[in-house]
C-alpha cells in the first residue's frame, strides 16, 4: 500500500491529521494546476479551497484503482471546466499579465516576455475544453498521457490526438516567434 493509500484509510478511520497529510503534500499542485486554467490568483485560490472540500466529503468514494493525485486532478479538471463554462468572461490579456510575475532583466525583455504571455495565454483560451486541458496538464503540469487519460477519462490515444490538434491550433494562432 503505497503512502496515500494509507493517509486514506487513516483519514476513513478518523484520522484528520491524514487528511492534512494530503493537503499538505497536494495542495500546491492543485493550486498550480488550476491556476493554469483560470489564471486569476483569488479564483484559483477559491477553486481550490472548492476541491480540497470536495475532496473531503468524497473521499470515501475514492476506489484506489488509481493514484490518488490522478482522482484529484480528475475533480479539479471538471471544477474548472464548470467554472469556465459558468463565468463565460474570460481575463483579459492584460489582466492576465496583471496577475502574473514575469522574470527578466531589463525592461524591454520583461515587455517582450509580457507579450508572449498574452498571446500564448490568448491562443490557449481559445481551445476546445478537451484539447485545453490535455494542453495544459501536459505542457504545464508535464503529465504523461497515461496519466492524462485516467484524470480526463480518454484512451490514451485520444489524449495523443488532443495534444496534436491542440499544438498545431496554437501554432496556426501563434507568431512563429513564439515558442511552446
Amino acid at each position: 500500500m503505497n503512502r496515500d493509500s494509507t493517509l486514506i484509510n487513516d483519514f476513513l478511520n478518523g484520522n484528520e491529521r491524514a487528511f492534512d497529510e494530503l493537503v499538505n503534500t497536494y495542495s500546491a499542485k492543485s493550486f498550480r494546476l488550476i491556476y493554469s486554467f483560470v489564471y486569476k490568483h483569488h479564483d484559483a485560490q477559491d477553486l481550490n479551497q472548492e476541491l480540497w472540500l470536495l475532496v473531503y466529503r468524497n473521499l470515501k468514494y475514492f476506489k484506489h484503482q488509481a493514484q490518488f493525485y490522478t482522482w484529484l486532478y480528475r475533480i479539479a479538471v471538471n471544477l474548472c471546466n464548470r467554472f469556465l463554462q459558468k463565468n463565460k468572461t474570460r481575463l483579459s490579456p492584460e489582466e492576465f499579465t496583471a496577475n502574473t510575475t514575469v522574470f527578466g532583466t531589463n525592461p524591454d525583455e520583461i515587455t517582450q516576455n509580457n507579450d508572449t504571455m498574452r498571446k500564448i495565454y490568448s491562443a490557449v483560451a481559445c481551445l476546445p475544453e478537451k484539447q485545453r486541458a490535455v494542453f495544459i496538464l501536459r505542457n504545464y503540469q508535464n503529465l504523461s498521457y497515461e496519466e492524462i487519460s485516467g484524470i480526463i477519462n480518454i484512451s490514451v490515444g485520444s489524449a495523443k490526438t488532443n495534444h496534436c490538434y491542440a499544438v498545431k491550433t496554437l501554432q496556426n494562432l501563434l507568431p512563429k516567434d513564439v515558442i511552446l
